[in-house]
């Protein structure tokens, strides 16, 4: 047997190598932590009165190790999707049963997931008072706005952030860095 410590539900690992040992000789490439397009788009827009802007950006074709979902460690948290694991015949086919005495922690490509993303990163909307109004009280221009940051993320990436930073050495890998915040503001640009 390849694996003879195997039990039903665990991860099945491929003998590329051909010489019946699962070993380093049988790792190989499975994903690509480097884009190969980002992409950034900003929009402005007035009519009459009113403004908008926004600006979206994102990447496209990367994959993400999601190491996140740590099996080796006994006293961490793991999202919900692990409540559907194996758990005996007829559950989950694609994850492995919950168990710290064989090798399901491994990185192989069921940690490996598509980073692709689009990102409303700023969105801001706002209304200049007419004159008439505002040099009543001696004001040349009074803008009101409201504004959000990171208000969508459009991506098939179930992690906590697709947008990674990092290194090059740790480019790709999502080592459960917390995700960028939403935020919304309202405020006033007042110009004398």
């Amino acid at each position: 047997m390849l694996q003879p410590n195997a039990q039903p539900g665990d991860v099945i690992f491929v003998n590329l190598d051909g010489n019946d040992v699962i070993d380093d000789n049988d790792k190989t490439m499975i994903g690509k932590g480097t884009p190969d397009w980002t992409f950034g788009i900003n929009l402005n827009g007035s009519y009459k009165n009113f403004d908008i802007s926004m600006l979206i950006s994102g990447s496209i074709g990367q994959d993400i190790l999601d190491v996140t979902r740590r099996l080796d460690c006994r006293y961490v948290n793991l999202p919900a999707e692990f409540m559907d694991r194996w758990h005996g015949e007829g559950t989950s086919n694609s994850m492995p049963r919950f168990t710290w005495t064989n090798d399901n922690y491994r990185i192989s490509d069921l940690y490996v997931k598509n980073g692709n993303y689009a990102r409303i990163k700023n969105l801001q909307i706002g209304y200049t008072l007419p004159k008439a109004w505002t040099n009543k009280f001696f004001v040349d221009r009074l803008r009101v706005f409201v504004a959000a940051e990171n208000l969508l993320t459009i991506t098939p990436y179930d992690g906590l952030d697709p947008e990674l930073g990092g290194d090059e050495s740790s480019n790709g890998i999502d080592r459960g860095y917390y995700p960028q915040a939403r935020t919304f503001t309202i405020g006033l640009n007042l110009g004398f």
